[in-house]
């Protein structure tokens, strides 16, 4: 048995399989590979799947990275795809733009164990949905 079969990436109480990246309009697309880079080669270096994860929009419709590049995601996040982590990726220079409908999915998707985070002013959405307090 190799090392990466012993594997298991875990959050507190269980594995950590299903990771959605809510992309924002002006995303940071480096940010964005610095994430998903890292799961591939761990996929890649393990032989087999240690990380899924899904490009998502509140829509689904696709948006533009801050560096123009469009990007069409995977699914929308109001479809209730079920996930274990939620990366919200923002911009770079605190420059935001949220409907009141994805604060109200984010808080949905916290008070569901979802596990979130957050690149570049995704911190700041996260804190406009009242989910950094305390």
């Amino acid at each position: 048995m190799s090392s990466f079969e012993m594997l298991e990436p875990m959050t507190r109480d269980r594995p950590l399989k299903s990771i959605g990246l809510l992309l924002v309009e002006n995303f940071c697309l480096i940010a964005f590979a610095a994430v998903t880079e890292p799961l591939r080669l761990a996929n890649q270096l393990a032989g087999r799947t240690l990380y899924s994860w899904q490009t998502l929009t509140l829509s689904g419709r696709s948006v533009k990275a801050s560096n123009g590049i469009e990007v069409t995601p995977g699914g929308a996040a109001l479809d209730g795809i079920p996930l274990d982590l939620l990366l919200l990726c923002g911009g770079g220079g605190g420059q935001y733009k949220v409907d009141p409908e994805c604060l109200r999915w984010l808080q949905s998707q916290a008070s569901r164990g979802v596990h979130l985070g957050a690149l570049e002013a995704g911190s700041w959405i996260l804190a406009d949905a009242g989910l950094l307090d305390g």
